[in-house]
């Protein structure tokens, strides 16, 4: 039987040892929601959950593909992004370059699948 949300924020709470005022103080909300959270009472909004995530260092939205896709694909022009601000900083070909483009292309690989990629839908690093 799956966890209900509720559940997962206290189980992730409880594994990352925090008490309800400490995860409050880290997501910047009053401690009455994280109690009412975690207690059913109501769900937190989006941006309040993404925060959660972030502190309690886990994922607790159940993603549909679509979601997924999105993220993903946000997260590719986020690293991009990066790797712009970077490119004062660093060398052409230096480890961190490497490792930022490695990472955009597993998540372009995993987005689009070799049969849907085209090269107008492809997306490349900006010039």
């Amino acid at each position: 039987m799956e966890k209900s949300l509720a559940q997962r924020i206290h189980d992730a709470r409880m594994q990352k040892n925090l008490t309800q005022r400490e995860l409050a103080r880290e997501v910047g909300v009053k401690i009455s929601s994280i109690h009412a959270w975690e207690h059913g009472r109501r769900k937190p909004k989006q941006s309040n959950l993404y925060a959660l995530e972030r502190a309690l260092g886990v994922v607790l939205r159940d993603w549909n593909e679509h979601e997924k896709r999105a993220a993903k694909g946000q997260a590719i022009f986020q690293i991009l992004d990066v790797l712009d601000l970077l490119r004062g900083c660093i060398s052409e070909g230096s480890p961190i370059e490497t490792h930022l483009k490695e990472a955009a292309s597993l998540l372009e690989a995993d987005i689009f699948n070799s049969s849907e990629v085209n090269d107008r839908a492809k997306i490349t690093e900006p010039s």
